[in-house]
């Protein structure tokens, strides 16, 4: 049998653990508009920077953009009543009852009309968030639907690396421990450290989730996997033996 002799010597330890992550986004959101309708127009198409509150696309409003054209005669003409009868008071002439009752039926109007053009915004798809569209899944003219269908935002700006430790590893990783993000896919490698360490245990997988937080990359993109390597052991001077030459036996673990 060969036999081959090595020299035991005190050397630097690191131990880690590797388990499979992947990227995900705090904004990657899926515009959608809040009232059923049809698309009239798309202003924005993928790849195209966005901010917060930019109108997307359109939905027909017709039908309500007709009730405000139609309310705005009689609106008109409450405020010409509501302005005589303020001159006509102010002359001491009518009754107080009579200003309030035209101040009140104008003031009414222009409610009704002020939600009808808050009816009328929800006919629009608007960018809830900074930053870059990803996707466009609606076309002119077809249906659209509240969070069935509508245009992908991204921002890169608030990514992060999340992944799920078995409960055995609990109080053996903290906040703060140095992590490599192996990106595979693309043959780089983003070292960083934990920014969360999750306190419970999930009841159903029995596992807890790891997190960290990542600064604006434009090599990682929301949905991408890697491989987390944690390091959660390290020593300076250590005793260090290949695994091959560790022998189990009725008797206990041995070299």
């Amino acid at each position: 049998v060969p036999v081959s002799v090595q020299e035991v010597k005190a050397t630097k330890f690191n131990s880690f653990i590797e388990v499979h992550s992947q990227i995900t986004g705090d904004e990657n959101v899926l515009a959608s508009p809040q009232v059923p309708g049809t698309i009239k127009s798309i202003h924005v198409q993928s790849g195209q920077k966005v901010s917060r509150g930019q109108v997307l696309a359109t939905l027909d409003a017709a039908v309500v953009e007709q009730q405000i054209e139609a309310m705005a005669p009689q609106l008109n003409l409450l405020k010409s009543v509501y302005e005589k009868q303020q001159t006509l008071w102010a002359q001491n002439i009518g009754t107080e009852v009579q200003l309030m009752s035209a101040k009140a039926q104008y003031e009414g109007v222009q409610k009704q009309i002020s939600a009808l053009k808050a009816q009328r915004d929800m006919y629009r798809i608007v960018s809830p968030i900074n930053g870059t569209v990803d996707a466009v899944n609606v076309k002119a003219g077809e249906a659209a639907s509240p969070g069935m269908s509508g245009i992908r935002v991204v921002s890169y700006d608030k990514l992060k690396a999340e992944a799920n430790l078995g409960e055995n590893y609990l109080g053996k990783v903290k906040q703060g421990d140095p992590v490599s993000l192996i990106l595979q896919d693309i043959n780089d490698t983003i070292n960083t450290s934990l920014s969360y360490v999750a306190l419970a245990v999930d009841p159903a997988s029995r596992a807890f989730m790891v997190q960290v937080r990542l600064a604006n990359n434009s090599k990682v993109h929301p949905n991408m996997s890697c491989i987390m390597k944690i390091a959660n052991y390290a020593n300076a001077n250590a005793i260090v033996v290949p695994v091959s030459v560790i022998q189990k036996t009725s008797a206990g673990t041995m070299l």
